[in-house]
C-alpha cells in the first residue's frame, strides 16, 4: 500500500499480488480437500488442482471479475473518466498484480484503507473458491459464496461508517 499527497487529496495505491492471491486459494482449496471423506480420487483431486495447467484461466477470469467488482464497491474513491477512443476486448491476460488507485480525502484514516486492503483480498479469493467449489465441492461452495457476500458488506460499511451524520441546526424561518 502506498500513499502520496496531491492538493488536499491523497492518492493511495492498493496493489494485489497475483501470486500472493493464488497462495491463498491453493491453501483454502488444500484445506477442503484434506477434509473430503470421499474415496471418490477423482473428486477429491479436482477440488486440490484449482490453480494448476488447465484450470489457471477460469481462476484467473473470476479474479479479474472479482477485482473489478471490488473497484465498484469503492466507488466513489475509485471512479475513472472513460478516455476518449478507449477500446476494449475480452482477450485473456494474466496481469502479475491488481492495483486499486483511489483519490481519497485528507480526513481519510490509515486505518480503513489497511481494513478495505484486508476485505478486497479475502473477497477475491472467496470469490475464485465459491465459483470452483460449485463444481467441484457444491456442499462447501455456498460457506465460500456467503463469505464473499459478507466481504462485500463490510467494504461498502468501512467506507460509509466513515462519513459522520449530518446534522442540520433548528431556524426558526
Amino acid at each position: 500500500m502506498e500513499c502520496r499527497c496531491i492538493n488536499d487529496n491523497r492518492h493511495a495505491t492498493l496493489r494485489f499480488e497475483r501470486k500472493e492471491l493464488l497462495a491463498d486459494i491453493k491453501g483454502n482449496a488444500f484445506k477442503e480437500w484434506d477434509t473430503m471423506k470421499s474415496e471418490d480420487e477423482h473428486a477429491r483431486h479436482m477440488v486440490a488442482d484449482i490453480c494448476e495447467e488447465g484450470n489457471i484461466e477460469r481462476v484467473t477470469r473470476v479474479l479479474d471479475l472479482a477485482f473489478s467488482h471490488a473497484v465498484e464497491l469503492c466507488l466513489p474513491y475509485t471512479k475513472k473518466w472513460v478516455k476518449p477512443h478507449s477500446s476494449r476486448d475480452n482477450e485473456y491476460e494474466e496481469d502479475d498484480e491488481y492495483v486499486l488507485v483511489m483519490v481519497l480525502p485528507a480526513s481519510f484514516s490509515e486505518t480503513t484503507l489497511t481494513l478495505l486492503e484486508r476485505l478486497v483480498h479475502d473477497m477475491m479469493v472467496s470469490a475464485v473458491l465459491a465459483d470452483w467449489l460449485e463444481d467441484t465441492k457444491p456442499e462447501s461452495a455456498a460457506r465460500w459464496s456467503g463469505k464473499a457476500n459478507a466481504m462485500e458488506t463490510e467494504i461498502v460499511s468501512a467506507l460509509a461508517h466513515r462519513c459522520a451524520p449530518i446534522t442540520r441546526k433548528i431556524s426558526p424561518i
